[in-house]
């Protein structure tokens, strides 16, 4: 429940930096704003046209929908936008961390101090420091 909440700084298998600058997530919040409005939209309308239920009960059941559906998308949400961004724009090799894969215990050591090295010098609001 926890991997709802919080987002990695990279991907762990494409080595791609999730939090590239201040703000970065604002159009995912506001893809997954539109996502729980449209489900509780189309849920009220649904009930209010089909059921006879009183509107009281029928605006509680969509106001507990639209928060269930803002956080069961919102990982959803952010993977869309990152993924619409690294596809609109062109990735740079500073945009991703360099992984190594296999079983060479040298390697993943050294990706490990160069990854730490990387995030230490990332700054609070997204870009990269010197």
């Amino acid at each position: 429940m926890s991997n709802l909440f919080r987002t990695p700084r990279y991907c762990a298998v494409c080595g791609s930096i999730h939090s590239r600058e201040v703000g970065y997530w604002f159009n995912a919040v506001v893809l997954n704003y539109i996502v729980s409005g449209l489900a509780s939209l189309g849920l009220f309308f649904g009930v209010l046209i089909w059921l006879d239920w009183p509107a009281l009960v029928v605006v509680t059941i969509c106001a507990v929908v639209a928060v269930v559906v803002s956080i069961l998308a919102n990982p959803l949400c952010r993977t869309l936008w990152l993924a619409s961004d690294i596809a609109a724009s062109s990735a740079t090799d500073d945009d991703f961390v360099q992984t190594y894969s296999g079983d060479d215990r040298r390697l993943r050591r050294m990706a490990a101090e160069a990854r730490e090295q990387m995030l230490a010098n990332w700054d609070l609001d997204g870009r990269s420091g010197s």
